[in-house]
C-alpha cells in the first residue's frame, strides 16, 4: 500500500474504520530473526489458550446436559455484582 492510499472498512472493537496510509517505514530485516521467535511463541500461546477455552466450554456444556454440573444463576449473579462493586 502506498502513502496516501486508503483501505477498509476495518472493524475494531465493533467500530468500523476507513484508514489512510500517512507514512510508511521500511522493515528492519536485521531484527527479523530476533523478533520471529518471540512472535511465534505469542501466536502458539494464544492458540493454546483458545483451544483450552473451547475445551472447557464444551466440557461444561456436556456436563450441564448430562446433569452432572448445575449453574445456580442467582448465585452467579450475586458473585458478578460483588465484583462490579469493587
Amino acid at each position: 500500500m502506498n502513502v496516501g492510499g486508503f483501505f477498509g472498512p476495518v472493524t475494531v472493537n465493533g467500530n468500523n474504520y476507513i484508514c489512510k496510509v500517512v507514512s510508511k517505514k521500511e522493515p528492519d530485516m536485521s531484527q527479523f530473526d530476533l523478533q520471529k521467535f518471540d512472535l511465534l511463541l505469542r501466536v502458539k500461546g494464544r492458540k493454546a489458550q483458545e483451544r483450552k477455552e473451547l475445551f472447557e466450554d464444551g466440557l461444561v456444556h456436556y456436563l450441564k446436559q448430562k446433569g452432572t454440573v448445575r449453574i445456580h444463576q442467582e448465585t452467579l449473579k450475586k458473585l458478578i455484582d460483588s465484583f462490579r462493586r469493587t
